[in-house]
């Protein structure tokens, strides 16, 4: 198995049929690990929600609507503020994300968006990522950037955010990227939340809250792709270990 795919699924829960013994043993994974005899096509069924990023995925038909509250005043996503971003949401594989297209009025340098408008648009779809896919409340604790090239405006621009550290809750770990239309990375944040109940809450009315914990319920019931299986096959090669 390749580095490449050794990355790709090392956070999944896979299943591997194989009478490869090499990649029974070397495949890094959560799962069960079983054997099938007298096969030449190795099985990958990927019954994680999180279904990872990769060559196998078809852009339009994965791509998920994610739902959001009307008539708040969040400056990233509520649909009411006059002067905000009103971003909307998507769920994409393993990372949530969320496209737009910059103005002049979020300018920094000429012709560049302001720093502050690109970390908040990180900060924005990291919280996103913890909303879907923990379903519950959280605030940001700490966040670092990174701006890697100049952040245009009036171009398509892709903000994503991806759990990466999840072991020692509440706190949990993601990472932010804002790509251009090429997929070319323009700014990376990786983000230190912390998740709540709703009665930690306190400066957050009942009514908002309720409002959140509906929208939450029906993350899980909108999902297509929640607990079903993805499978890749690819071929022994003949020194008896498998490639795609």
């Amino acid at each position: 198995m390749s580095l490449k795919w050794h990355s790709l699924f090392r956070r999944q829960r896979i299943h591997i049929l194989s009478n490869c013994i090499r990649c029974i043993v070397d495949f890094p994974t959560h799962g069960a690990l079983k054997r099938a005899t007298k096969t030449s096509t190795v099985i990958l069924q990927i019954h994680d929600s999180s279904i990872p990023n990769g060559p196998f995925m078809n852009p339009d038909k994965d791509r998920i609507p994610i739902q959001k509250l009307q008539g708040h005043h969040c400056f990233a996503c509520g649909t009411d503020n006059p002067i905000g971003l009103n971003m909307q949401f998507y769920r994409m594989g393993d990372m949530v994300c969320s496209d737009i297209t910059l103005k002049k009025d979020h300018e920094g340098w000429e012709n560049m968006a302001h720093g502050g408008i690109a970390s908040t648009l990180l900060d924005e779809v990291m919280s996103w990522t913890v909303l879907y896919f923990k379903r519950t409340f959280m605030v940001t604790r700490k966040m670092s950037m990174k701006y890697i090239k100049p952040i245009p405006l009036g171009v398509p621009l892709t903000a994503r955010g991806k759990i990466m550290d999840e072991s020692s809750p509440p706190k949990i770990i993601i990472r932010g990227d804002i790509v251009d239309a090429q997929k070319k990375l323009l700014a990376r944040s990786t983000g230190e939340f912390v998740m709540l109940a709703e009665n930690q809450l306190s400066s957050v009315s009942q009514g908002l809250k309720q409002e959140m914990m509906d929208m939450m319920a029906q993350f899980k019931k909108s999902d297509p792709l929640k607990g079903q299986s993805h499978e890749i096959r690819f071929k022994k090669a003949d020194r008896g270990c498998c490639t795609l």
